[in-house]
Parts: structure tokens; sequence; C-alpha cells
């Protein structure tokens, strides 16, 4: 693993040799960005977004995800796929992109030039997520258990780290007006509302029967067993292991069934020293959710 110096930004070694490269990417007015921490509904808003931007395809939908909303800094096995830029550049506009990089490391005409959607989930369901996609994704090699990687997550010290820096980046920059700030948590609650804000940001309008029938497309029992999304095949190539899931709970408050209270108690006070000075506040559980 690599640091960035300034930024304390953790990433395997690879992206030291294409931090800049990636940098330095042309970046489109016709191209839409989904930036957001891992696990915090990346691929169920690249879905939302994808299909908006394209009319509701779903014919189209089916093919993977990963070919229709490609991820920036693409990660194989550790290292930071060369190709990935090449492979970015060929595609015909609009370009969906999606990305976990922070702002401070992505091109600095971004938010000037293309529709970004930032989505935003709260950090105690972020770090669970992540611990159990630790244990799913082979080249990550976590071996402890969800006290220990709470631990590594606090002090900055896994992958896409540190968490609060890209958040609060982000919620800076939610004015922009190419930017739509969202709370994973908001989507959770009122669905349709939500596709209604995306499809406003990128300029579409839908029908209340379209976003009926989107809303059950995206709903979490449908996204679980679509093959396009669910990366099930990581399985077959030996990238993921057998046991877990891509797609694993998708609720807000999972953290409860998860967490000691010495744990909660931990990454409270972690949680309170970085909101001291903000105005961001995250919604940690849901009396009612999709």
């Amino acid at each position: 693993m690599v640091t960035t110096n300034p930024g304390g930004f953790m990433m395997t070694a690879g992206f030291a040799e294409k931090a800049t490269e990636l940098y330095n990417f042309p970046v489109d007015k016709n191209d839409v960005w989904i930036v957001t921490f891992p696990k915090a509904g990346t691929n169920w808003v690249s879905e939302m977004a994808w299909l908006i931007g394209n009319d509701l395809d779903y014919s189209g939908a089916k093919k993977s995800l990963d070919m229709r909303v490609r991820l920036f800094e693409k990660v194989h096995q550790g290292m930071i796929c060369s190709l990935e830029r090449t492979r970015l550049n060929s595609l015909k506009p609009p370009r969906y992109i999606k990305t976990h990089l922070p702002f401070y490391l992505l091109p600095p005409k971004l938010l000037d030039t293309s529709k970004v959607i930032y989505v935003a989930r709260n950090p105690k369901d972020v770090v669970v997520s992540w611990y159990y996609h630790h244990k799913l994704t082979k080249y990550l090699g976590f071996n402890g258990n969800l006290d220990e990687f709470i631990d590594f997550f606090i002090k900055d010290e896994v992958m896409y780290s540190p968490y609060w820096p890209h958040v609060l980046e982000a919620w800076k920059f939610r004015h922009h007006p190419n930017m739509l700030f969202v709370f994973y948590e908001d989507l959770k609650e009122n669905l349709p509302n939500e596709l209604q804000r995306i499809a406003n940001h990128l300029g579409k309008d839908l029908l209340d029967e379209e976003i009926e029938t989107l809303h059950e497309h995206l709903t979490f029992d449908n996204f679980k067993i679509n093959p396009a999304v669910n990366k099930e095949e990581g399985k077959e190539r030996g990238v993921l292991n057998k046991s877990g899931s891509f797609i694993r709970n998708g609720k807000v408050g999972d953290w409860q069934y998860q967490f000691t209270p010495e744990m909660n108690e931990k990454i409270e006070r972690w949680i309170a020293c970085n909101t001291e000075d903000t105005d961001l506040e995250f919604t940690y559980t849901l009396d009612y959710q999709d």
C-alpha cells in the first residue's frame, strides 16, 4: 500500500505510478461521474444514473454494469490497470464513470465540466460493509475481525482512507450547479423522490409510471439477483471468495446488529471528533426503508 502526501490517501502500490495520469485525465461536458467512498451505494446509484441517462434502456442494462459505468481507477489484484484510460477515452459520449477517489485526486476541472453525483453513507454502515467486502475480496487479504477492522478504519489504515476528508470535501461542493449530493439513507427512505432528483440533475423527465418501474428494478431483492450488477462471476474468476456476496445487505442501521457497545462507543468518539466543526449530519437508523 501507499499513501499520498498531502492527504494521507491510502491506495494500492500501483496508484503511485498512475496518480498523475488519473489527475490529468481529460474530462468532458457530457460525462456523468458517480463519486463515493467505497460501499456507499456506488453500483446502485450507477445503475440508476445509467438507466435514467439512457432513457430507461432495460435491454441495454442487461450488459455488465462494469462495462456501462467504468471504474476510473480500475483495480485488479491490487494494481491500477494501465489500460483503463484508453478504454475510457474510447467510450462514446456520454461516458458514465464511477470512482472512489476523493475530489483532490480527481481531475481539477471535473466539477466545472461534467455532471457529478456524490453519494454519502453513514460511516457506521460503511465500516461494516467495507469489512465484509475485505473478507470477500481475495486480493485485500484481510483475516481479522470487525473490531480490528474498525481500529484500522478510524486510523485511516484501510484502502481508500481517510473517510472524513473524502465526504467533507464533497459536502463543501454540494451547492455547485454540476454537483448533486445524495445521502444513501435518503435513497433507502424515499427512492422515488431521489430518482426524480437524479433525473432532474441529468436533464431528464420521468413519468410517475417510469419512476415506479425503475423503483421496482432497483429494489434490494431484485438488485441482489441481477447478474449484470451482483458480480457473482467474480467467484468463478477467482477474484472473490465463494462465501459472501458483493450485494450483501443494503440496509440502513445494519451496524446495530454488528457492533458491540464498546465498538459503538469507539466509533461514536471518532465521529464526534471529526464532525464538531461541520454541519454535515448522518441518519443512522430508519423506521421505514425500501
